[in-house]
C-alpha cells in the first residue's frame, strides 16, 4: 500500500467519525429541534459540515498526519510509524468523545458547546461520576467500539509501505491540504461560526456545525469572567427596579405596541452606521465649528436628534452588534461573527422577511471585512454588498483606495437597489472612508495639510462622507419610496486619538430619525445607546412578534433613560438621567451624578443595576433563554 493511500485512509476514517456524530445528534434531536427542515437543508447540512469537520479535525490531527508524511528512511521506521499512527487514532476517538458529550448538551441548551468544556478543569471527577452513573453502558458501549476499531487500526499501520516517487511532493501537498483544511477558506479570514448560518434557519447552521469546531474557536475568544456578583434575592430586588423580571423565562422579551387587527403602515427603513463620527466633530452636537458636517447639520433640524446617544462599544462590530441584534458585547462570550449567532438572537432579516419586507446589508469595505458577508446572511438579510460589487464614480485622482472603501459610491450603489424594489424596504449600511489612514477625497475642507494620520485629515474624511450624505439624500429625495421611509444615523464609535476625551465623550455618538411623516422636528434629551435601536424599530414596523432585546423604544414615554456600554474590550458602564458608573465587574472605576438629587446612594443603585443586567445576560445566554 502507498503512503498516499494510508494518508488518504486516515482522513476518511475521520470525517466518518464526525459524518457519525453528525448523524446522531440529527436523529437525537429531529422531533425536538430539527423537525422543520427539509431534506435538501439537511443534506447541505451534510455537506457544508465537511468543510468544519475537516477545519476542527486537523487542527489536532494534522501534525501526526504531518508526521507521518515526512519524506526520508528514518520517518518510515516502525516505531516512528506506530508512534503518530496511534495519537492519531487516539485524538480521533478522543473528539468522537467530544462530539458525543456535545449532542447529550446540546438537548439541555439547544445549541452546541462552546467554553463550557472548561469546567473539566475545575469539575472533570464530579462530572464523570455523573457520566459513570447516567450513562455507563453507552459508555461501556463507546469503548468496546474503541478496541474493536483499534484491532482494524493496528492491522492498517501494519501494512507494508511501497517507495513513494515523489515523497516531498507528497509531503508539500499534505501541507498545503493541512493549511487550507485548518483554516477553511481560501479569503482573508478563516472561517468562523458565522459561515455556518449560510440561511436565516439557525437549525441548518447548527447541523452543520460540531461541537468540536464551536469549543475550540470560543476558548479562542474566552475571557475568565465571574458574573455571579449579587445573589438571587438581591438580583431579582435589583432587576424589578428597572422592570425586568427575573423569574420569567424570557425576561428581556418585548412586544411590538402595535394593537392586534391594526393595519400598520410598512415604513421602509434606512440605517446609517458611520465609520468614527463622534459627537463631538458634529457641530449640532458638540458645538465646535468644525464646518465638516454642514449637511447632517441642516437634515438635524428636520428630524429628531439624540445628544446624549452613546455607543454601545468602542469597536465596529460592537456597533454592528448593539445595533442589528440588541444584544450586548459582553466579556465571556464571543462578538458576532465569531460564536454568538450560536445563541438564539433576534435574526432581524429573517423576521422582516416574513412581514413582507425586502431587506438589505451593505459596507463599504471588502464583502469578507468583519466577516459580514456571513454575519449578514445569519441575520436573514437577503442581499448582501460590499466594496467589490460597487463601480467607480468618482475620480479620487490616483488616490489608493482606503482600507475599508470609498463611502459614496456605496450610497449611490444603494440608491440604485432600494429604486429596484417593489416591498417595502430595510436597508443597513456600515461606512469605511473616515477610518483611518484617512485618504483624499474630492470634497474636502482642507486638502493641504491632509496627512493619513492627522485631525485634519479626519476631518476631511468626515467632510466627504457628510457631502456623500448629501448626495444620496439628493438622489433618494427624487424617488417616490422617500416620503415613506425612517432614516436613521448614526455612528459605530468615536474615535479619540487627536485630543484627550472624558468618558462620555469617548462614547457619545450622534443618533438622528428623520421620518418627517412621522415625527416633527425634535431634540430628545433622554439617554440613550445603540441597543435602543432595533427596539424602537419593532414599535414602528408591522412585526407581530416577541423579540427580546437588552434596549428600549426611544419612543417609550416610561422607558428610563438608560445607556449600556459594553464591557467586551473594555470597561462597561451604565449612563443614567441621573449619573453614571464605570466598572471593572470588580470594583467601580469611575462615578459622577448629572442632578443634585443624585446622591453616593444614587450611584450604588446604578452600579447595582449595572452588575445585575450582565449577571443576568450573561446566565440567560450560557442557557440559551435569551429568547424563545
Amino acid at each position: 500500500m502507498s503512503l498516499t493511500s494510508k494518508l488518504l485512509i486516515k482522513i476518511t476514517f475521520t470525517l466518518i467519525l464526525f459524518f457519525c456524530a453528525r448523524l446522531l445528534l440529527l436523529i437525537s434531536h429531529f422531533h425536538d429541534f430539527f423537525s422543520g427542515l427539509t431534506f435538501i437543508q439537511i443534506l447541505k447540512g451534510f455537506f457544508w459540515g465537511i468543510r468544519f469537520d475537516l477545519s476542527s479535525s486537523m487542527t489536532f490531527c494534522g501534525l501526526p498526519l504531518l508526521m507521518l508524511a515526512l519524506p526520508g528512511k528514518f520517518f518510515r521506521g516502525r516505531i516512528w510509524v506506530l508512534t503518530w499512527g496511534w495519537i492519531y487514532f487516539a485524538l480521533n476517538f478522543l473528539m468522537l468523545f467530544i462530539l458525543i458529550s456535545d449532542s447529550f448538551y446540546f438537548s439541555i441548551v439547544k445549541r452546541h458547546m462552546s467554553d463550557e468544556i472548561l469546567t473539566l478543569r475545575q469539575d472533570g471527577s464530579l462530572l464523570w461520576h455523573i457520566a459513570i452513573a447516567n450513562y455507563l453502558g453507552p459508555i461501556l458501549i463507546f469503548f468496546a467500539l474503541v478496541v474493536i476499531i483499534g484491532l482494524g487500526w493496528r492491522k492498517l499501520l501494519d501494512v507494508p509501505l511501497k517507495p513513494e516517487k515523489r515523497p516531498y511532493l507528497l509531503t508539500l501537498l499534505v501541507a498545503i491540504f493541512l493549511f487550507l483544511s485548518i483554516r477553511g477558506s481560501v479569503s482573508a479570514k478563516p472561517i468562523s461560526t458565522v459561515d455556518a448560518f449560510m440561511s436565516a434557519d439557525s437549525r441548518e447552521g447548527h447541523l452543520v456545525l460540531n461541537g468540536i469546531f464551536t469549543s475550540w474557536h470560543a476558548l479562542l475568544n474566552w475571557d475568565d469572567v465571574s458574573y455571579s456578583f449579587l445573589s438571587n434575592h438581591d438580583l431579582e430586588k435589583t432587576l424589578g427596579k428597572i422592570g425586568i423580571d427575573s423569574h420569567r423565562q424570557f425576561p428581556f422579551l418585548k412586544k411590538s405596541s402595535l394593537k392586534k387587527g391594526e393595519d400598520p403602515q410598512k415604513y421602509n427603513v434606512v440605517i446609517f452606521l458611520l465609520e468614527s463620527w463622534g459627537s463631538y466633530y458634529v457641530d449640532s452636537l458638540g458645538n465646535q465649528n468644525f464646518g465638516a458636517t454642514p449637511f447632517f447639520d441642516e437634515l438635524a433640524k428636520k428630524g429628531v436628534l439624540f445628544p446624549n446617544f452613546f455607543a454601545h462599544g468602542s469597536r465596529s462590530i460592537e456597533g454592528i452588534q448593539s445595533v442589528l441584534t440588541s444584544f450586548p458585547a459582553l466579556k465571556g462570550l464571543p462578538d458576532l461573527g465569531v460564536g454568538l449567532e450560536l445563541m438564539n438572537l433576534p435574526r432581524i432579516g429573517d423576521v422582516l422577511a416574513k412581514a413582507g419586507y425586502e431587506t438589505f446589508f451593505l459596507q463599504s469595505a471588502a464583502r469578507r471585512s468583519f466577516r459580514l458577508d456571513a454575519i449578514a446572511t445569519a441575520l436573514g438579510f437577503q442581499h448582501y454588498f460590499g466594496g467589490e460589487d460597487y463601480p467607480k464614480l468618482l475620480d479620487y485622482h490616483g488616490e489608493p483606495p482606503p482600507q475599508f472603501g470609498w463611502d459614496y459610491e456605496a450610497m449611490m450603489f444603494l440608491v440604485k437597489q432600494l429604486n429596484k424594489t417593489e416591498k417595502p424596504f430595510f436597508s443597513f449600511l456600515y461606512t469605511g472612508t473616515s477610518h483611518t489612514p484617512f485618504r483624499k477625497t474630492p470634497m474636502t475642507l482642507d486638502s493641504e495639510k491632509h496627512e493619513t494620520n492627522n485631525a485634519v485629515g479626519f476631518l476631511n474624511t468626515l467632510y466627504y462622507v457628510d457631502s456623500c450624505l448629501k448626495e444620496f439624500f439628493n438622489a433618494a429625495s427624487m424617488e417616490p419610496w422617500f416620503e415613506n421611509t425612517i432614516f436613521i444615523i448614526t455612528a459605530d464609535h468615536v474615535y479619540t486619538a487627536f485630543r484627550p476625551f472624558d468618558f462620555l465623550d469617548s462614547q457619545r455618538v450622534p443618533l438622528l430619525i428623520y421620518a418627517p411623516r412621522l415625527f416633527a422636528p425634535a431634540i430628545n434629551l433622554k439617554t440613550a445607546a445603540h441597543l435602543d435601536i432595533l427596539p424602537t424599530l419593532l414599535d414602528l414596523l408591522p412585526i407581530d412578534r416577541e423579540m427580546s432585546f437588552a434596549g428600549t423604544s426611544l419612543f417609550d414615554q416610561e422607558r428610563p433613560g438608560l445607556a449600556w456600554i459594553s464591557g467586551r474590550y473594555g470597561n462597561p458602564a451604565l449612563i443614567t438621567d441621573k449619573g453614571f458608573v464605570r466598572h471593572t465587574l470588580t470594583r467601580a472605576l469611575e462615578k459622577k451624578s448629572f442632578t443634585s438629587d443624585c446622591d453616593e446612594r444614587c450611584l450604588e443603585e446604578i452600579e447595582l443595576e449595572l452588575l445585575a443586567l450582565n449577571q443576568i445576560t450573561f446566565q440567560l445566554m450560557k442557557m440559551n433563554r435569551w429568547q424563545p
